[in-house]
């Protein structure tokens, strides 16, 4: 597999690399440089504990093992796929399964998103402010959204997208969800449509969409057999 560097934001000390896509494509990773990786990973450590405390069951992919300590470590990736795939096989005896993927989930998440997100967890302003600012500079230097690879992204993108975990349990719909992906169980076809309503709202509020192209009901067999994808793929 070919693969390519491109050195963004000098003095910011960045790097995009990119990675092949399992079906396709290709995805740029960022690679911070040391400073501004610790000083990331600190900011993000300090409000683990409050997203920690607000997920839900149901959100199985980046889990933070020791919140509110350095380094900041996510539950084993191997551990997370297992039960991840266990509890779709369990929403499939409900009868139908529908998959909701929301687009360019890292590349869509905005500092003003991951602030309101945070914000509303209840997180400490000055560290909301210090977390904006980190990504408002990386945004300045060419990375769109949050960077994917770093760790502390994929807890923030956790936090953003708590609402939507929120709007589906309060609508009486069982669901688990890997990063940006979320696996439905519904009595029957109807109802899994109906339920997919409830997520495009969800997601509409945030401010994001879902992927036309991978949101659908699924045929069972399809959904014990699907695994996650890893979009938030760390380096």
């Amino acid at each position: 597999m070919s693969t390519a560097e491109v050195r963004i934001g000098e003095r910011a000390g960045l790097r995009l690399i990119a990675a092949a896509k399992p079906g396709g494509g290709t995805r740029w990773l960022t690679r911070l440089d040391p400073d501004r990786a610790r000083a990331y990973e600190a900011c993000v450590a300090r409000v683990s504990p409050a997203i920690e405390a607000a997920l839900s069951p149901p959100v199985v992919s980046d889990r933070v093992r020791d919140p509110g300590t350095l380094p900041l470590r996510l539950e084993p990736w191997r551990t997370a796929r297992d039960r991840f795939v266990r509890r779709v096989g369990d929403l499939s005896k409900a009868g139908a399964l529908a998959r909701a993927d929301v687009r360019d989930c890292f590349g869509a998440i905005t500092p003003t998103m991951v602030d309101r997100g945070l914000r509303d967890l209840g997180c400490e302003r000055s560290d909301c402010h210090e977390i904006v600012g980190l990504l408002q500079e990386m945004a300045a230097h060419g990375v769109r959204g949050l960077p994917v690879g770093p760790v502390p992204s994929a807890v923030l993108a956790n936090a953003v997208l708590e609402p939507a975990d929120r709007a589906l349990t309060l609508g009486g719909i069982r669901h688990v969800r890997w990063v940006d992906d979320f696996m439905i169980a519904a009595a029957d076809a109807d109802w899994a449509l109906r339920s997919l309503e409830v997520v495009r709202s969800a997601v509409a509020a945030i401010g994001l969409e879902l992927c036309g192209r991978k949101t659908r009901v699924l045929e069972v067999p399809d959904g014990v057999d699907w695994e996650p994808s890893g979009s938030g793929a760390r380096i």
